[in-house]
């Protein structure tokens, strides 16, 4: 239960950052996936005890490898080339 509230939580400081643009918008979307580490927002039902909140070191690489996939940074590295392009008039 502890964790649905800190997924709320994380949930409304999202909602409220990108709003009010407060800090910039990719550092709130870079804040996101450690405030799910740190709150241990993560649950795994596998377990034998039944579902139990994952520590840090067990939810850190789960989320980063989601969060920084061969397909998200292959993205990532193709935006950050046709940026560079477009910024020095060779896309022209």
């Amino acid at each position: 239960e502890k964790e649905k509230s800190n997924c709320l939580a994380i949930l409304v400081l999202a909602s409220m950052l990108w709003a009010t643009e407060a800090i910039p918008l990719f550092a709130t979307a870079m804040l996101i996936p450690v405030l799910v580490v740190m709150l241990r927002v993560l649950v795994d039902h596998g377990r034998p005890a039944g579902a139990q909140r994952l520590t840090p070191q067990e939810a850190a690489p789960l989320i980063f490898h989601a969060m920084f996939s061969q397909v998200i940074m292959l993205l990532l590295g193709g935006f950050t080339i046709a940026a560079a392009l477009s910024k020095h008039f060779i896309a022209k």
